[in-house]
């Protein structure tokens, strides 16, 4: 029973544990699940980082393509000469070194600008310039002679370059860059026009040009829209210029487009594994919880097989004493018989010794008294008899108490 109720104690000791570290296990799942659901949500929110990131680089890359397609449309255009009067092709086509290029080679700025002096100028921007006078002699001879395709030449010879008037300079020319062999003769011819950025102005006398169309030239001539008309060569150009300056700002913004998108997957793929390890850890705490719940449950079935043997031991126990009880009256009650059964066999014996001093006074007087030897002899043995019965008894109160 010690023994049943030690093994009990130990059991509700260790159940106490298991139970504490039952408790502490599910506060663990808890907060793995906690952090689960925060893995959850942070690789949601780095999934719409990476397909906002990919769209962004995706749409930048698609700004690339598009300036790309038009910069080499527009300079096809440029190497086809598309725009150019067939007759000035076929004269820059000679590749004689008497012929600098077209007038608007030498012209540059803002495409808006550009797109305005274009039309200002009509079929000048496509005027030939030529290194001199004998230039413009055998030019004028190829296109007598040999040029059959028709059209004509408008030819500026650099001998022959007037310089700008002193004083005349206007604001249009301070608003392009003006660069090549053709530059003598742009100053000249826009020298005194200013640039006006809306719809009208005075000219000073020299003219004027409006971003808007209107033009004024100085002889008081106005123009409104593109009545000479325009090759739109030069607003090309100054067109795949801009478009090269959209074209390196949208690779910059395509390489830092791709360089986001590179971080978002960096900061996806660091979601996605820490989402792993975060089920990882669910799974590991919930594992646990379940042995330890397990390891209580077992707890508490052998704390109710104890239970059930230490009643089982108390009931044997209170039998055994209730036994040892009647066990130790029994003995009590055989001792009393036994005092008084050896109370009778010395009362006995003392009869016997007196029968035998009896049969021995008998015996001397045998003669005289073999009637009452024979009396005395079958009441001794019927003594003896008792004596037996009586010594048996003992004998067997003796063993039971053993």
């Amino acid at each position: 029973l010690e023994e049943a109720t030690h093994a009990l104690s130990d059991v509700q000791s260790q159940g106490d544990l298991f139970t504490d570290e039952v408790e502490r296990l599910l506060e663990g799942v808890q907060k793995q699940q906690g952090a689960l659901e925060e893995a959850k949500a942070q690789v949601g929110i780095s999934r719409q980082e990476l397909d906002g990131a990919r769209k962004a680089e995706t749409d930048s890359l698609d700004l690339v393509t598009g300036a790309q397609a038009k910069i080499e449309a527009l300079e096809a255009m440029d190497r086809s000469q598309e725009g150019l009067e067939p007759a000035v092709k076929a004269a820059l086509a000679l590749e004689d070194p008497d012929v600098l290029g077209t007038l608007g080679d030498s012209l540059a700025g803002d495409p808006q600008v550009i797109k305005a002096l274009e039309a200002y100028l009509g079929p000048l921007v496509q005027g030939l310039v030529v290194k001199d006078a004998a230039a413009v002699g055998w030019l004028e001879e190829w296109h007598r002679e040999t040029w059959g395709g028709g059209g004509g030449l408008i030819l500026l010879p650099l001998d022959r370059a007037p310089e700008a008037s002193l004083g005349r300079g206007g604001t249009l020319l301070d608003a392009l860059d003006l660069s090549g062999p053709g530059a003598p003769w742009i100053r000249k011819i826009l020298a005194g026009v200013d640039l006006e950025p809306g719809g009208g102005g005075s000219g000073g006398g020299g003219g004027f040009l409006s971003l808007s169309g209107t033009a004024v030239d100085g002889q008081g001539v106005v123009r409104i829209g593109n009545p000479l008309g325009s090759s739109g060569i030069l607003e090309r150009r100054e067109r795949v210029k801009a478009l090269r300056v959209e074209l390196k700002e949208a690779q910059e913004a395509s390489e830092k487009a791709r360089e986001r998108r590179e971080e978002a997957e960096s900061r996806a793929e660091a979601a996605e594994s820490a989402l792993e390890e975060a089920w990882a850890s669910l799974r590991g705490a919930e594992d646990a919880h379940r042995s330890a719940a397990a390891q209580v449950e077992d707890q508490a079935d052998r704390r109710h097989r104890l239970d059930r043997h230490q009643e089982e031991l108390v009931r044997q126990i209170e039998g055994t004493r209730s036994a040892r009880a009647r066990a130790q009256e029994r003995a009590k009650t055989a001792l009393e018989d036994r005092e008084v059964l050896q109370e009778e066999v010395d009362r006995l014996r003392e009869e016997e010794e007196e029968v035998r001093q009896q049969v021995a006074e008998a015996q001397n007087g045998w003669e005289r008294a073999r009637d009452l030897e024979t009396e005395l002899a079958v009441e001794v043995t019927g003594k003896e008899g008792d004596l037996n019965r009586l010594a048996e008894r003992l004998s067997d109160l003796e063993d039971s108490l053993e």
